[in-house]
């Protein structure tokens, strides 16, 4: 039986976390951010010996050369195995710890 969709509010951008604090939380090694607000740290959809996941902190999109790029809504996706809806849902909840 599949799951009810779970749609997000309209004003779900306005809502979503602080780039910052979510990759703090979510980025193994995450370094200091350089004055455009990337900052580079291991990429926890695949084994990583360095750092090459980069996101940028201010906008909270993110690139690693191995599994793709997207906005922060994607990371959580994948990183929860969420739909995109139940992701954002997840991410203005606040319950994206």
């Amino acid at each position: 039986m599949s799951r009810p969709q779970k749609y997000p509010p309209s004003d779900w951008r306005e809502r979503l976390p602080d780039p910052f604090h979510y990759y703090r939380e979510h980025v193994k090694e995450l370094g200091e951010p350089g004055i455009s607000g990337g900052a580079r740290g291991k990429c926890p959809f695949h084994e990583d010996d360095r750092a090459v996941l980069s996101v940028n902190l201010i906008n909270g999109h993110w690139h690693c050369p191995c599994c793709g790029m997207g906005a922060m809504t994607v990371f959580h996706q994948r990183l929860t195995g969420m739909t995109w809806g139940e992701a954002v849902c997840d991410l203005v909840e606040g319950t994206a710890a």
